[in-house]
């Protein structure tokens, strides 16, 4: 077994079939086993999401059969010796994260459980990490999903962000503001309002309405001539990713 939650458990399984790994979900919660295989079916291809290759239920167990999509950030962290990662790949990931959720969002969907353990790292065919979300167990569709909603993927997500950071970890503290994230006082700036501007535009979008651009325009601020869609730093060893 490889997880556990309120809802179900995770089997890492091997398909002979198509030569790969694989993930079984299993959970007696028929109503989350709907909405997840209907959200998966609906959002198949994404390459930012799980993949859905199967499902069927056998008595009161229903069974997904899902992509592997390799580790958790909450896993990889705890890997770590400092339990953070660098500023660069905090941007990195987040970066990632962002579009994926901006993307449901634009497909009408709010995943709703954006968390350390749903958010994955995922070596692509050039050996580059990927951000993966899984668990659309809480997920939801609607024509007219409200602000709300939409701004709780993205809090949620900073969340995660503020925990990689290695920020006031354990504290149980969750402000959902970027500026904690970043060290801001140290980096120079060339403009004297510059910091000033950077704040104003986390404050509006985080606690008022949540601008997606304005959201990058956080990160791209950060630090200053860094490309925040280079690829995220890491190195694999013995079967495990460590994340820098």
């Amino acid at each position: 077994m490889i997880g556990k939650g309120s809802f179900g458990r995770c089997y890492k399984v091997y398909d002979d079939k198509h030569d790969e790994s694989a993930v079984i979900k299993i959970t007696e919660d028929a109503k989350t086993f709907w909405f997840e295989m209907k959200a998966l079916i609906d959002l198949y291809g994404h390459e930012g999401l799980v993949q859905l290759t199967h499902a069927f239920s056998i008595d009161s167990y229903n069974f997904l059969v899902l992509s592997d999509e390799c580790e958790s950030v909450e896993i990889i962290l705890e890997r770590s010796l400092e339990e953070r990662f660098t500023i660069e790949n905090v941007i990195r990931i987040g970066v990632q994260l962002f579009k994926i959720i901006d993307s449901l969002h634009s497909m009408r969907y709010y995943h709703g459980d954006v968390t350390m353990g749903n958010v994955m790292l995922k070596p692509d065919v050039n050996e580059h990490l990927k951000v993966k979300l899984i668990d659309f167990g809480a997920s939801r569709k609607s024509d007219s999903l409200t602000t709300a909603y939409l701004n709780s993927d993205y809090r949620t997500a900073v969340d995660v962000l503020f925990f990689c950071s290695g920020e006031r970890r354990n504290s149980g503290h969750y402000d959902h503001n970027l500026e904690n994230i970043f060290p801001w006082s140290n980096i120079k700036y060339e403009e004297n309002h510059y910091l000033e501007d950077v704040l104003s535009i986390v404050q509006k979008s985080i606690f008022e309405i949540f601008d997606f651009q304005s959201a990058m325009t956080v990160f791209e601020r950060a630090i200053p001539w860094f490309d925040v869609n280079s690829p995220i730093e890491y190195r694999f060893a013995d079967g495990q990713i460590f994340v820098s």
